[in-house]
């Protein structure tokens, strides 16, 4: 279908190359690593998957910290709701939704959720649009 094979291009190969060497050195993972290291363990220059490329980058360890920022993130913006925050909610979980078959740059990933988190102090107006906090 549409020249492609089944394995997503080959996708499904790295993906289970990926997650041998993450089984070797779960807790912490290798440190952040170049193109030229994935090209040598996995032929590719990524793991084309976020999850893998974060548990390959720093294991356990640093996925739980990703998860707690990905929370704080989202609980703020849920928390203030306006039109800027429900737009960068949106491009949130698109942006994660692509990262199923790709991995970015984590920078790029960070500076997103930085202005999720931030993004009802950008909004025009947020005082009327606020959600009332119910404890």
């Amino acid at each position: 279908v549409l020249q492609k094979d089944l394995s997503f291009t080959n996708r499904t190969y790295v993906w289970t190359y990926s997650y041998n060497l993450i089984k070797q050195s779960p807790i912490t993972g290798y440190g952040m690593r170049d193109s030229e290291w994935f090209e040598e363990q996995l032929m590719v220059k990524s793991s084309h998957n976020i999850i893998y490329q974060i548990m390959i980058y720093g294991g356990y360890v640093l996925f739980s910290m990703f998860l707690i920022v990905i929370f704080a993130c989202v609980r703020r913006a849920i928390r203030n709701k306006t039109n800027l925050t429900l737009y960068s909610l949106f491009s949130v979980c698109t942006f994660f939704f692509m990262m199923i078959m790709e991995a970015y740059s984590m920078s790029l990933i960070f500076l997103l959720l930085c202005l999720t988190y931030y993004s009802y102090e950008f909004s025009t107006n947020p005082q009327t649009t606020k959600c009332e906090h119910r404890s």
